[in-house]
């Protein structure tokens, strides 16, 4: 485990840190255990806002579509169900949608386009 926490702080030092949206900041950290984060955010304290952002609130976003919602909307499963929940779960990061109902809306714009 330890070798995997510091492997993934080299990694996340390593990588470019310009953010413009609640997503970019949340694919940046997304995968990485909480302790390789907190070796970035004593490395590099002006990414400190954005960590704690990630750690306390993007991290736990969760949308409320599944794969098998989609299924019971009649499509197959495969490559585009990760490409639909990701643009879901973008637009809810980033504050485009808020509720259930929001969310049920864009998947029917995602699925007709």
């Amino acid at each position: 485990m330890e070798t995997e926490v510091i492997t993934g702080a080299k990694i996340l030092l390593e990588k470019s840190d310009s953010f413009e949206t609640d997503f970019e900041i949340y694919e940046f950290f997304e995968g990485f255990m909480p302790e390789s984060i907190i070796i970035l955010l004593v490395l590099k304290p002006e990414l400190k806002e954005k960590i704690n952002l990630y750690l306390k609130k993007l991290k736990d976003i969760k949308i409320f579509t599944t794969g098998q919602n989609l299924i019971d909307l009649g499509l197959k499963p495969g490559p585009v169900f990760k490409e639909i929940l990701r643009k879901l779960l973008k637009s809810k990061i980033n504050g485009e949608i808020f509720s259930e109902e929001e969310e049920k809306i864009l998947l029917k714009n995602l699925i007709l386009h």
